[in-house]
């Protein structure tokens, strides 16, 4: 059971770090500029499009919101492998960390939330079954 688990929370939580960075997680609009010399001002229509977070926020991905997405990513995958090579008292240890580290992103105010809820109680199943 453990290793089931461990699996599932290690492939969702790569993929949905994969779909934050790269996914259509953010909209991007422009206004519409005025046309001068026209009897009365108008406006051209807004238009809007879905970017990705690295098109929305380039130059503010370092250290925050990349750290904390790679983290949250990365940790069900170490669980992961001590789970499928490691002893027991390492893979209880790491699915330890994995599942703190997961359950910080409860505090977030954009998608770390969706680890807690997701990902931990796989990696907090994997745990118990590992401990009975």
């Amino acid at each position: 059971m453990a290793r089931v688990c461990s699996a599932l929370a290690a492939g969702l939580a790569v993929a949905y770090g994969m779909f934050l960075v790269f996914g259509p997680t953010g909209t991007s609009c422009a206004a519409g500029i005025a046309r001068p010399g026209q009897p009365t001002p108008t406006l051209d229509p807004a238009s809007c499009h879905s970017t990705s977070l690295l098109q929305s926020q380039p130059e503010h991905l370092f250290p925050a919101p990349l750290l904390f997405i790679a983290l949250w990513s990365l940790s069900p995958l170490l669980a992961f492998f001590a789970v499928q090579t490691g002893g027991r008292g390492i893979a209880i240890a790491s699915v330890t960390v994995a599942l703190v580290v997961d359950l910080s992103g409860i505090a977030s105010f954009g998608g770390g939330f969706v680890y807690a809820i997701v990902v931990a109680p796989l990696l907090a199943i994997a745990l118990f079954s590992l401990r009975s």
